[in-house]
Order: C-alpha cells, then sequence, then structure tokens
C-alpha cells in the first residue's frame, strides 16, 4: 500500500519486507508496528509525538499557546482506497484529540497522486522545500515529491 501510494515520487525509496521492519523498528516506544493502523485497502502509521513533546509559542503580544501534535510517517492505499485514507486519518484524528493532540501533520507535494485528497482536510502550511547544493530531480514538477517527517 505504501509502494502504490507514492510510486514515481521523487525521493521515495519503494518498501521491502526488511526495509518497512527496520524502520519500524528503530525506536518502538515513538513509532513501531501498533502505530500502523489499517482502514480496508489503506495504512496510515502515526507518531504520535505530543505524548512527549509540546510547541510553545509567544506572540508578540505575550499570548502563549501550547500544542501537541502527531505527525503521519507512512501512509498509503491501493487504487480504489481513498475514501479508506481518509477514514483512517478520521480515526488517529479521533484518537488523538482526547489524548491532547490537537494536530495530525502529514506531508504531500501539489504534484503526488494523493494531493487532491489532503489538501482541503485543514490547516494547511505550504513550505518551500529548498535542497542548496541539489538540483532539482528530472520529473519533480510532474511525480511530485515524498517528503518524511523522519527526514526532519
Amino acid at each position: 500500500m505504501l509502494n502504490a501510494a507514492h510510486a514515481g515520487e521523487e525521493m521515495f525509496l519503494p518498501y521491502t519486507e526488511a526495509s518497512l521492519a527496520e524502520r519500524l523498528s528503530r525506536g518502538p516506544a515513538q513509532y513501531s508496528w501498533p502505530q500502523l493502523w489499517l482502514s480496508g485497502r489503506a495504512v496510515v502509521g502515526v507518531w504520535p509525538e505530543g505524548e512527549s513533546i509540546s510547541v510553545r509559542h509567544t506572540a508578540a503580544d505575550g499570548a502563549v499557546t501550547v500544542t501537541r501534535g502527531a505527525a503521519v510517517l507512512d501512509f498509503g492505499y491501493l487504487p480504489g482506497g481513498e475514501d479508506d485514507l481518509l477514514e483512517a486519518l478520521r480515526a488517529w484524528s479521533a484518537w488523538l484529540a482526547p489524548r491532547g493532540m490537537s494536530e495530525l501533520s502529514i506531508f504531500s507535494s501539489p504534484r503526488c497522486r494523493h494531493w487532491p485528497l489532503l489538501k482541503d482536510l485543514g490547516h494547511r502550511t505550504e513550505f518551500d522545500f529548498w535542497t542548496p547544493s541539489i538540483p532539482q530531480p528530472d520529473g519533480a514538477d510532474v511525480n511530485g515529491l515524498y517528503v518524511d517527517h523522519a527526514y526532519f
């Protein structure tokens, strides 16, 4: 499902059973098999980072906002599984909210196949992915760019 959703995206390295198992064994207290939820023809893996990390923002007027969130580290779906992907994201949001996590972030790119599904889900922050010493790969403007939260 992961490979089907991201096939052809620049910077995506297709998973094998071994590479997925390795990823999910790196930090099992943060992200592992229990955080990879299936919903029909879709899968969404979330790191509930807000369990241990919060972000404090102090505005110019002194107002303080503290947020706790989660990050979609892996997601995918088979053809026809678009509604299942949205269902899995909603299920994760419902699980996170009573635990005090008000944000679920997911990275995507306007040229990715799944962009139309994700672009209007909620608050969107645009980010210019810039790699100063690496030229834009051929096809990035057509195929989209795969970005993993774990890269940051």
